[in-house]
Parts: structure tokens; sequence; C-alpha cells
């Protein structure tokens, strides 16, 4: 199973009146143009996963052949597997690529590394460590830690492989996940399905439409680690993806009572601390979003959304708190006419230098 551990807070809406299921589920539905069908399961360690799509009678896929791709990416890209092709980079300080995942994702880290002004930086793996997160706990001092591992800067790649310090540790949990979901999408539309959505816990990716001309509406979960889960905002998608960073699940309470998050702030290496509590990026493919939601998470609110708005085809929605504490939505305009519904106020945009 794959085993990236990263908390995200999107859930599909109206596809089909089932929970995930523990463990490979199928079923399909007849709708009025073709037969919805839906293969599910458990990916990632411990997180759901659902692939919907519509097709004519006869069904194109099988779901074990989902399983069999999220099995060989897990072989690829994941930090908790010992025997993964990352474990195995992070442990020399010179690699050679064994299949095309791991060079695609480090070639698509590298580039927004450079393009968030490093703000994106998948190779703090040691730091992530100190701070209590990641495969295995490290209580040595950020000091130590910051002079043996230079983040993504130091991590140079070639056409047949990967080379860095052999204490600079990259974790991918920012940017796999989404790869994953375009990886499963890929192989659908290898068989010709084009109305599907694709989702890994919360991550996705959508095309076509969910039947009678409707689009696939996705929720997004109210941004808080004590309340109950609720939807506060329904986004409607077409040949889109999705991906969402928040600190308010995956977080560690300090002896002070104080708490901090996973994601951290490579500039100042401390755990990212701004007023996002999580933020949603729609783009045209989910590892982009996967990796720019990071990236405004760590960059904070007025940075990152000049950042968006200055990318064609990239699109926010997050909520920050004010300061009376009160939750605030941001939305980008090209959002406005695929929003339902949305529970918090919208942010004055005279507050955005």
């Amino acid at each position: 199973m794959l085993q990236f551990m990263k908390t995200k807070n999107a859930w599909p809406l109206g596809c089909i009146g089932v929970l995930f299921g523990l463990g490979g589920l199928y079923l399909h539905v007849r709708t009025s143009d073709n037969t919805l069908y839906r293969w599910s399961g458990i990916t990632m360690g411990r997180i759901p996963y659902s692939v919907l799509y519509r097709a004519a009678a006869t069904r194109p896929i099988n779901g074990d052949e989902v399983d069999s791709l999220l099995s060989a990416l897990n072989q690829s890209l994941s930090h908790y597997l010992p025997t993964s092709e990352l474990s195995r980079l992070n442990k020399s300080d010179s690699f050679r690529f064994e299949t095309p995942h791991l060079q695609k994702v480090l070639q698509a880290s590298q580039l927004w590394y450079q393009r968030s002004q490093g703000y994106f930086d998948p190779a703090l793996g040691t730091l992530s460590a100190h701070y209590g997160f990641g495969p295995q706990a490290d209580t040595t001092s950020v000091e130590d830690k910051l002079s043996l591992s230079y983040g993504f800067l130091s991590v140079r790649l070639s056409a047949t492989g990967a080379s860095k310090p052999r204490a600079t540790q990259i974790d991918l949990s920012a940017i796999a996940k989404g790869y994953v979901v375009d990886c499963v999408a890929a192989m659908l539309e290898e068989r010709g399905i084009v109305h599907y959505m694709v989702e890994i816990g919360g991550e996705l990716r959508t095309q076509g439409t969910r039947g009678g001309g409707r689009a696939w509406r996705i929720g997004i979960e109210r941004p808080s680690p004590t309340s109950r889960r609720r939807v506060v905002a329904r986004l409607r998608l077409r040949k889109q993806a999705l991906a969402t960073s928040g600190n308010y699940r995956a977080r560690i309470q300090k002896k002070d009572g104080t708490w901090y998050g996973h994601t951290l702030n490579p500039h100042t290496a401390q755990p990212a601390s701004n007023e996002w509590l999580s933020v949603s990026i729609v783009a045209e493919d989910c590892m982009t979003a996967d990796a720019v939601a990071t990236a405004c998470m760590a960059m904070g609110r007025q940075a990152s959304i000049q950042w968006v708005q200055s990318m064609p085809d990239i699109a926010l929605l997050g909520f920050y708190q004010n300061a009376s504490s009160d939750t605030i939505a941001y939305l980008s305009e090209e959002l406005n006419p695929r929003i339902d519904q949305l529970l918090y106020p919208l942010h004055d945009p005279a507050t955005i230098r």
C-alpha cells in the first residue's frame, strides 16, 4: 500500500450513495445515458481512494488493474517502504532511476521548487523528522540538521538518475499523491473513458460529466481540528483537478500547549506560521495542484494569492483567520461560476496588496 500519510479535505459529493469501503469494492449503477462504475479501496497506508467513471454497457477496466498500478507506484515513490526507489535514493548519494515515475516526480519537484522560489521543497525530510513527522521521528537539533541537509537545491538530476548529499532526505508526500491520481486518470483515458473522477484522500481529477450533463460536485471540508467534519464549500468541476493542503489535522502539540502543523517554511526552517487554515488549488492536472497547494501554505496568504494570480489555469479557494479570529474565504475570480455553496464570508479584495 502506498504510504504518504498526508491529510486532505475534499470530498466527492452526490456521486453514489455509498461510503468508501475498507478494501477493494466494485459496484455499478445504471444511469440514463451510461453505466456508472466505481472501484474503491484503501491505499497510501490508510487513505481511501475511489475511481468513478461512465462507460457503455461493457466494463472496459478491471478494478484489480487500478490496485496493480497503485502497488507499482508505491514501490517507486513511498518514503515509508524501505525497498522503494525513493527510500533507496534516500540511503545513498547517487541513484540510477529504475522506473519513469520517480524521475517524473523529481523533475516536477525541481520545476515547482524554482517557480515557488523555494517554498515548495520536498527535500526537507530530515527537518520534517525533527518536528515529529515522516516515517521516523528525530530529535537532533535543527541547527545540526540544517548543517547536513540543504533542501532541494542540493539535489542534482540527470537523464538517468539523481545525486545528493547522503544526509539529504527527500519526502514526496506533497506532490506524489497528485501524480498517482494523474496516473490512474491516464489509465482510464487510454481505455477511451472520457467521463470519470479519480480521488485519493481528497486529491482528485475529473473529466467529462457524472451523467445527465452534470459536472462533478466536490465538497470542501471545514478547516478545523476540533469541529465535527462539515462541508463548507461546493465546487463544480469538469476536466480539472483539485488538491488541498492544510495544517489543522496533521499537527503536533508542543510542551507549552501550542500546536504546529506539518507544512514547513523552507526559508525559516520552522513550521509554517501564517493566516492560512487550508488552501485548495484547482489546476489542469493533480500533480500541479498538489505542489502549488503546499507551496501556498508555506508562503502565506498575500504572497500566495499574488503568486497564483500570476499563473494561468490555476485557481485558489482558501480559508484564513483574520485579526478577530473569524474564518474568511478567499476565492479566485475564475471559480465564481463554479461555486455552489460557501458558508464563510468572502474576503475584502482591498486586503490583498
